[in-house]
């Protein structure tokens, strides 16, 4: 994983010229490493046997998006999630074993990273997008990544832009 961020913030600086914090690519690392260990078991089918709870999911998907952040150097981000147990969790200063609490443990971290991002709650009605995201993936066969915003959300997306 070292080698890897190494390589990437190399070819980064070559083709954009655009040098990453050594100490960032480091701890990045570590978390990718994490991850990697963390989504297999013995079998090596984790991932293929899906999230056992909504929760997890929640907060696997807000972790995720702070990974992309971090990753892409984004600032001054709000992370808005309609689970009040996933947004009280990580305010909490509670830990545990539980893949739950790993997860939660993890975006801790990963907010530690870069204080300008945030996570607050925000009523589902209020977030149409994330709604209707959700309600398409759930008819996807397994764990998914989009490099264009699908068309079920264009409408919503036009509307909070306006």
């Amino acid at each position: 994983m070292v080698v890897e961020s190494l390589w990437k913030n190399r070819n980064n600086i070559v083709w954009n010229n655009n040098r990453e914090d050594l100490a960032r690519i480091g701890i990045q690392a570590y978390y990718n490493w994490l991850d990697w260990f963390n989504a297999r078991d013995d079998s090596g089918v984790a991932w293929d046997k899906g999230i056992t709870s909504p929760i997890e999911a929640e907060a696997l998907a807000l972790k995720e998006a702070i990974q992309i952040a971090i990753t892409t150097n984004l600032n001054n981000v709000i992370f808005e999630s309609d689970s009040q147990v996933v947004i009280h969790a990580i305010n909490s200063t509670v830990s545990g074993k539980s893949e739950f609490n790993i997860i939660i443990t993890t975006i801790r971290r990963l907010l530690s990273l870069v204080t300008n991002f945030e996570v607050k709650f925000i009523k589902r009605q209020a977030n149409m997008v994330v709604d209707s995201l959700v309600k398409a993936a759930n008819s996807w066969s397994r764990r998914s990544f989009v490099n264009v915003a699908p068309p079920c959300i264009d409408i919503y997306l036009v509307n909070d832009m306006s």
